[in-house]
């Protein structure tokens, strides 16, 4: 396919760290597939230990993967969820903030350079928790991905955040596969130019998996999709170039 237009394509695997099985498969997707991009998990307590495998992979830049429910506090220590503090108050927010720039720095911490900000299931649906990421986005200089609700994009737009054009995602319980990303790659590819970011969950299974996450044998059959030598010629005959959040920079 040739294209009169540039079409740069994000492939983002999240919840690096969450368990050993998911950092090795990213790994795998990133070394011998065409995984661009990965996000810590940095509340897990595999944490340090997958950023120390990373290192050792030559993996030096990373976004953070923002959550409230995984793992324990990096602000305070407490357990996620923190259901002791009232949620939508004002003290509420104000912990977000505090709890999402310590994530961050736990990143930092580790030597690995904060290259952007993504989410855990879709968090951020309301205007104060688009102005913390906002805030958190222009205090590291950063994009971050773009989130579920169009209002809150254009909100984020508006502050002049840098965000992909597009997301491209396995919602409604639909498995990934071959004919699913060429129909969506595709749709997209017909339209102006764009950074499109596809999101998804790569890993290998494990029995530490099973019990901390409902999507353990989807991740295995993803990293054999994004490893797939068909899955990248695809992606070069729809006329796009793999890129990582870097491309962002200058949007």
């Amino acid at each position: 396919m040739n294209n009169n237009h540039r079409l740069d394509l994000i492939i983002s695997a999240d919840d690096f760290g969450l368990v050993p099985s998911v950092t090795d498969g990213i790994l795998q997707g990133m070394s011998n597939g065409c995984i661009t991009e990965t996000n810590l998990i940095a509340t897990s307590a595999y944490c340090v230990e997958a950023a120390t495998t990373a290192k050792q992979h030559h993996l030096t830049h990373m976004g953070i993967h923002l959550n409230l429910e995984i793992g324990h506090s990096c602000f305070d220590g407490s357990a996620l969820p923190n259901n002791k503090l009232p949620k939508g108050s004002w003290i509420y927010y104000n912990w977000v903030e505090k709890e999402f720039i310590a994530q961050c720095e736990c990143l930092i911490r580790q030597g690995i350079t904060l290259s952007h900000l993504t989410y855990h299931k879709d968090i951020i649906t309301d205007v104060n928790m688009a102005q913390i990421v906002a805030k958190i986005a222009k205090l590291y200089k950063i994009p971050i991905r773009r989130v579920g609700n169009q209002k809150l994009n254009a909100y984020l737009t508006n502050l002049q955040i840098n965000m992909p054009d597009i997301r491209i995602a396995n919602t409604g319980g639909i498995d990934y596969s071959f004919t699913y990303l060429r129909e969506k790659l595709h749709l997209v590819s017909k339209s102006t130019p764009k950074v499109v970011e596809v999101i998804c969950h790569p890993g290998y299974t494990s029995e530490i998996l099973s019990h901390i996450s409902s999507l353990n044998v989807g991740r295995l059959q993803e990293l054999k999709l994004f490893t797939d030598p068909k899955t990248i010629c695809m992606i070069e005959e729809e006329g796009y170039t793999l890129q990582n959040y870097s491309i962002l920079g200058d949007k």
